[in-house]
């Protein structure tokens, strides 16, 4: 076998593949550049699981025209000018570096302007410039992606499904979101829209998306590290200088503190840590200098006391089949079949008619154009919803949990049907179409569902009137063999 020298095409995607697995590295470059560019608003776009459109809009300095041909050729960059810039970075990326590994695995489109008058637009395709001409677009930049792998259709075959994409999209967004309080992010996802307002500080942004926490901050004369600590979020992430990163000894650390649910931010000077180990920069070295564990160790031992949840083991996970529609059981000498939809209406309507529900908040609030009155919000509140009103839209960052998986599209619907109904009070159709999507929704085991329904008074009919419970005497089954 003989030894071949690779040709730069082949070199380009290989090294590309080191910085862009999926649609969602592709975000994460776009809107670090974003930031880098000194933006104070992001807009965010994204179709499907993001392989055919990506779109990121900002109104940070613009690229000229001179940068804007260069921009994604290999290894030009606007961060760094010696070997020793590595050590001292306050950016995130070397813009440029990035771009050339999205467009060597896509088609990639560029609109910028320094100045909101003059702009200029360049078309790459797969690592080449292929045009550039003159166009009109506000100050601040545009960028494109398309057909991401169209020259690669292997790497297709390994993204993930729609869902799992678009739940890793949404983590890598909400993880500059909760870093960079000072910019507002507007993300759409496949026409699903979401708004986050600046905030006047991280506390409030945080309070905003997790609710109540846990705050305690380490201070030391070379880092500080601030922890936020969730009773029941399932939230883990882990910042250093802004930056979203794995670093599993402080994972452990939290871990043997039992502290479960958390986001912790570490300042540290750049020059303390080496964030080239890992090719995407999702793990950092820190000086041994900074004894940074053993302190945070210690700080965690003295200062913070975490409630001790029951720890709950999966076993296995098995895909979610249609559920039958009657359950049975035996109670005494009787055969009880029940049936299962009007069960679970017992069991949601009355936990919805007497309040015995949570308000769920949302990692991604809901966006809706639709106009309502305080008196209306008001009521809303009562059943659940957390709500904002934002111009002519309402934003909805919580909901009752009965309905804690449920789609845009049927929140949608309920609230429509809320706003929609004849009278002020007459709340009969909004009720049931938060019942029908908990039933939708429910995940309730046979078990569960029985103990529940037991639980409530007279558990044999519905609300309607509806025989829920049927029962045949074990005697009379066997009588019949």
């Amino acid at each position: 076998m003989k030894i071949k020298k690779l040709s730069d095409n082949v070199i380009s995607k290989i090294s590309a593949g080191e910085v862009i697995n999926s649609p969602s590295d592709v975000i994460k470059e776009l809107i670090e550049n974003s930031i880098d560019a000194n933006a104070n608003e992001i807009v965010i776009q994204v179709r499907g699981k993001g392989l055919n459109f990506i779109k990121v809009k900002d109104n940070g300095e613009g690229i000229s025209k001179e940068d804007l041909v260069n921009v994604a050729k290999k290894h030009y960059t606007s961060k760094l000018f010696s070997f020793e810039d590595i050590y001292n970075l306050k950016t995130f990326g070397f813009r440029g570096e990035a771009l050339y590994s999205i467009s060597s695995v896509s088609k990639l489109i560029i609109r910028s302007s320094i100045d909101g008058i003059e702009g200029y637009e360049a078309i790459f395709e797969a690592g080449k410039l292929v045009d550039f001409r003159n166009c009109h677009c506000q100050k601040g930049t545009i960028v494109l992606v398309k057909e991401i792998f169209f020259n690669v259709p292997i790497r297709r075959n390994f993204i993930l499904s729609s869902r799992s994409e678009v739940k890793k999209i949404k983590r890598t967004i909400l993880n500059y979101v909760l870093a960079f309080e000072n910019i507002t992010f507007k993300v759409e996802i496949s026409n699903k829209k979401l708004i986050f307002e600046k905030a006047s500080s991280r506390e409030e942004r945080i309070k905003n998306i997790f609710g109540d926490f846990q705050k305690k901050i380490l201070r030391t004369s070379d880092f500080s590290v601030e922890f936020y600590i969730f009773d029941k979020i399932d939230e883990n992430r882990i910042f250093v200088n802004k930056r979203p990163v794995f670093d599993s000894k402080i994972s452990q650390i939290l871990s043997k503190s039992n502290i479960k649910n958390y986001i912790v931010f570490i300042e540290v000077n750049p020059k303390d840590i080496d964030i080239n180990v890992h090719p995407k920069k999702l793990e950092v070295k820190f000086s041994k200098n900074l004894n940074i564990y053993d302190e945070i160790k210690n700080f965690l031992k003295d200062n913070v006391q975490v409630k001790i949840k029951p720890k709950i083991v999966q076993i296995s996970k098995i895909e979610q089949k249609p559920q039958p529609k009657f359950i049975t059981t035996i109670s005494k000498n009787k055969l009880l079949i029940i049936h299962r939809e009007r069960a679970l209406r017992k069991i949601y309507i009355q936990k919805l008619l007497n309040k015995q529900y949570k308000t769920q908040m949302l990692a991604f609030p809901y966006v809706f154009k639709f106009q309502i009155s305080d008196e209306n919000i008001k009521i809303l509140k009562l059943y659940g919803f957390s709500v904002n009103l934002k111009e002519k839209e309402i934003l909805i960052d919580g909901i009752p949990d009965i309905i804690e998986n449920i789609s845009y599209e049927d929140l949608e619907q309920i609230i429509s049907i809320f706003l929609r109904r004849e009278h002020f009070l007459k709340l009969e159709n909004f009720i049931n179409a938060i019942v029908e999507n908990a039933i939708k929704y429910s995940n309730l085991t046979d078990e569960e569902i029985i103990l529940r329904l037991f639980s409530l008074k007279n558990p044999n009919v519905d609300d309607l009137n509806r025989r829920i419970i049927y029962e045949i005497d074990l005697d009379e089954i066997e009588q019949k063999f």
